[in-house]
């Protein structure tokens, strides 16, 4: 028993001044992950064009984007019975301050949600006939998107985007 003992004090004494150091480490990392933040932010206000997702989320809080992503491999939350995609879009837009459209648990009414553009873009809604999620990733005529009742849970499923039917930006 006491040989245990000492081998956990041992043990704690071994590692304390390492746990300092990684506090330094993330400081260090995070200030300046801050400092590009901001500087891609300066950059964005004064060209007017660039980076304005990084805007409306430090300025507004959590983007659409960001919400969905914590919700990433949990069941339905939503207390939705029938799918379940539209009301866990109407679940995430309230919680960041935005009134989904009124019909929102069904999928293709959030096509007449917000301002319709014409590519898929990181942050919008794509608007599929019978489902509903965020663009996470565009690439090689695909969209990742982030979406409620993926395989029963919020998940990323990749599709084509000839099956997209609107993008919406919020």
């Amino acid at each position: 028993m006491y040989k245990i003992l000492m081998a956990a004090i041992v043990a704690v004494l071994v590692f304390v001044p390492s746990v300092k150091a990684d506090e330094e480490t993330a400081a260090q990392f995070f200030s300046r992950d801050k400092a590009r933040m901001e500087s891609q932010i300066s950059y964005a206000k004064n060209k007017g064009k660039k980076n304005n997702e990084q805007i409306r989320q430090i300025n507004d809080g959590p983007s659409l984007l960001d919400k969905a992503r914590q919700y990433i491999g949990m069941s339905n939350m939503t207390g939705f019975r029938g799918p379940w995609c539209g009301a866990f879009m109407g679940m995430i837009a309230r919680q960041i301050g935005i009134e989904p459209p009124k019909s929102y648990k069904i999928a293709s009414s959030w096509s007449k949600a917000g301002t319709r553009i014409s590519r898929p873009e990181v942050g919008a809604i794509a608007v599929m006939r019978h489902h509903v999620g965020i663009v996470a990733a565009v690439e090689n005529g695909k969209i990742l998107l982030i979406s409620g009742n993926h395989n029963h849970r919020v998940g990323e499923g990749l599709y084509a985007q000839n099956r997209v039917i609107a993008y919406i930006r919020l």
